[in-house]
């Protein structure tokens, strides 16, 4: 597996190099793969699958967030 480290550096440099929005739309979705290796599926209830996630994984998560919403706004 990749570490954290290599793949919070890589989302970084997806979000910072968006000029539009189809950039945007990528960067959420390498972000989102970027939660979806990192978290594990604590329960299947109804149709509803809910993840788990450790927090030093959830904060880089929320921070890949926030970053592109940012560069969301500026474009």
């Amino acid at each position: 597996m990749i570490s954290i480290n290599t793949s919070y550096k890589k989302a970084l440099k997806v979000i910072d190099s968006c000029e539009n929005e189809y950039h945007i739309k990528a960067a959420k979705n390498y972000c989102n793969n970027f939660f979806k290796v990192y978290a594990t599926k604590a329960e299947v209830s109804h149709g509803t699958q809910i993840f788990s996630l450790e927090s030093m994984y959830a904060s880089a998560y929320e921070r890949l967030l926030r970053k592109l919403h940012t560069k969301s706004l500026s474009l």
